[in-house]
């Protein structure tokens, strides 16, 4: 038995998963609310992120957002984008569109959903944000139910073999 031991040493360090085998999986949710006051500058979502290390540079990243959200404002479009670090990897122009005129019917939900499948090509340390912004004299909140939900908004990376 010592003797099959020793042949076994080191082999589950050296083995390689399959490609598109999942190989870790990180989460980080959050209950806070970021809120856009009339501002085309995009601003990034607080609290929710999610750093991961891949172990491999020819690894693939699969990213993902699911929060809720709302919309005030009339024919203004909701900029939301996906960053990796600083660099914009995903940018939609219109994530969500409110065009009613009418204020008195107030907030419109809008759900944050967003996937995409990364090549980061580095096996060091990096960081999924996201960025919103809206057009003049409208408002956006993500993540709106802060001190009453549980896990509001939730970002997952997925290291995927390559």
């Amino acid at each position: 038995a010592a003797m099959a031991a020793s042949k076994l040493s080191g082999t589950v360090a050296a083995a390689r998963m399959p490609t598109g085998s999942v190989l870790q999986v990180v989460q980080n949710t959050t209950t806070t609310t970021t809120h856009i006051n009339s501002s085309t500058t995009l601003t990034t979502a607080t609290n929710i992120n999610v750093a991961i290390t891949p172990s491999s540079s020819s690894s693939k990243i699969l990213v993902t957002i699911n929060a809720g959200g709302l919309l005030l404002g009339t024919t203004n479009a909701v900029l939301f984008n996906m960053l990796r670090d600083s660099t914009t990897i995903v940018a939609r122009a219109r994530q969500g569109y409110n065009s009613d005129s009418d204020q008195s019917e107030g907030w419109t939900s809008i759900p944050f959903f967003m996937s995409y499948l990364d090549s980061p090509s580095t096996s060091s340390a990096i960081t999924y944000s996201f960025k919103i912004g809206m057009g003049a004299s409208s408002s956006c909140q993500l993540q709106i139910n802060s001190g009453t939900g549980t896990n509001d908004g939730i970002v997952t990376a997925m290291e995927i073999a390559g």
